[in-house]
């Protein structure tokens, strides 16, 4: 939960992915971002979420016509050997990494290892914002565009904060400050069903462990050294 920009796409002609990367790092320097440049063969299984339509057109026992469509979700795995490059993007501690990582075709993908030689596919690229300052919403959505502009006229952006598509801060402010509001009504309320349960429990309505505390999670101790080189020959 929390607003976040959606992104997806692809290079023209692959053989620029070059050009763009030394782009961005030029744009992120400007910015004191610091950014991490990936160069990995992915080499194994891999699943990816498939969405398929179903058509759902007919008559119900009341006579009533349907006429349309419904939507389920399935997995589908497969075998991967792909050579992943691009640049990871620290933009402020409050938000996530912006990756824009691009497979052999030019095409925005990424691969997240669930297990040595196991993969998760991602069509989609996102950056969730919600924590960070608003500025750092613009300056990601700036990022975007340089990026549209200069290199991937075909890059599409969904932003939930609707700050791409209008370049009103206003808005954006009003949905960030609008989700801000219902994440805290929802964190105060699940807290007093808690304090309730400890009290009917333990006859206290004091949590004994920390609570909102951020927490350094670390690759496994198999995947420390991956992403260092493709290791193609």
């Amino acid at each position: 939960m929390g607003v976040t920009i959606h992104y997806s796409g692809h290079l023209d002609d692959p053989a620029k992915l070059p050009e763009l990367l030394l782009g961005v790092k030029r744009f992120c320097f400007k910015r004191g971002w610091a950014c991490r440049e990936v160069d990995e063969r992915i080499v194994g299984q891999a699943e990816r979420f498939m969405f398929n339509e179903v058509d759902v057109s007919g008559q119900l026992k009341d006579g009533t016509l349907v006429d349309g469509k419904d939507v389920y979700y399935d997995t589908e795995a497969f075998d991967v050997d792909d050579h992943i490059r691009g640049l990871s993007i620290a933009v402020h501690p409050d938000c996530e990494m912006v990756h824009l990582l691009f497979n052999r075709q030019g095409l925005l993908r990424r691969y997240e290892a669930r297990a040595p030689g196991y993969y998760t596919e991602q069509k989609y690229s996102f950056v969730k914002t919600q924590f960070a300052p608003i500025e750092v919403h613009i300056a990601i959505c700036e990022l975007l565009r340089f990026v549209k502009d200069n290199y991937m006229p075909g890059l599409k952006v969904t932003d939930e904060g609707w700050y791409w598509e209008t370049g009103d801060r206003e808005k954006l402010a009003m949905h960030l400050g609008f989700i801000s509001d219902k994440m805290r009504e929802l964190m105060e309320t699940k807290l007093e069903e808690f304090k309730q349960f400890l009290s009917e429990k333990y006859g206290s309505d004091e949590p004994r462990f920390e609570m909102g505390k951020k927490i350094e999670v670390r690759d496994p101790p198999w995947k420390e050294d991956w992403g260092q080189s493709a290791g193609e020959n």
